[in-house]
């Protein structure tokens, strides 16, 4: 009669992939010498990232010259193996914004996530300092992730730079003065009134050599 083959199971641990497959290694009591294989397929409970998670294992079968004179005692089991998180490197893009007297960047956040999976990557980013100017750089710091599928990664980068222009601000200017009529139609002494500064910037406007304002 055929021997029957009592079947050992081991799983091997993995890297997040965003899949529940097991690779899964067999042991069995067969008469030494005896030539065959006994091979098995291996599921985790779920996807996610976690140490000592539970693998049920199904389907094993054998084949080889010997296989026909065992029966299988049983073809299914369990055993436990870890997920390790996933490296998501981070790249950074800035954002050019028009002068507003601040530093804050915003800053595009790209990744290397497993395709399907629901995360957010965010982070901070600061210019070199609030002057209008191009290629500028974007120090940006203090990346984080958040989403459904967040905890299955660690970050390689929490920061890093990017470059980005500040573009001069536009200004619009008034007039303000008067006169006694005097037949002529030149405005002497008048005032500028500038608008769309920002808060707490201090600039004044005035008429180049030669320059004059005319009533029209």
């Amino acid at each position: 009669t055929q021997r029957e083959l009592a079947l050992g199971f081991a799983a091997a641990g993995k890297t997040y992939d965003g899949s529940t497959a097991a690779t899964v290694s067999v042991t069995d009591n067969r008469v030494a010498g005896d030539v065959l294989s006994a091979t098995a397929s291996g599921a985790f409970a779920d996807k996610n990232a976690g140490t000592n998670k539970v693998v049920t294992v199904q389907n094993a079968s054998l084949s080889g010259v010997d296989a026909a004179n065992y029966v299988l005692g049983s073809t299914t089991g369990a055993a436990t193996a870890t997920i390790t998180q996933r490296e998501l490197a981070l790249g950074f893009a800035a954002a050019g914004k028009t002068y507003d007297g601040g530093t804050a960047a915003t800053v595009a956040v790209s990744d290397n996530r497993i395709t399907g999976d629901v995360l957010t990557a965010a982070a901070t980013g600061t210019f070199a300092d609030k002057n209008a100017g191009s290629g500028k750089t974007v120090t940006v710091a203090n990346a984080s992730l958040s989403g459904t599928d967040a905890a299955n990664y660690v970050l390689v980068n929490t920061g890093g730079t990017a470059t980005a222009a500040i573009t001069p601000r536009v200004l619009t200017a008034s007039v303000s003065g008067s006169k006694v009529y005097d037949g002529g139609l030149n405005l002497d002494g008048a005032s500028f009134v500038l608008a769309n500064l920002v808060a707490g910037d201090s600039l004044a406007a005035s008429l180049g050599a030669g320059g004059s304002v005319k009533f029209v």
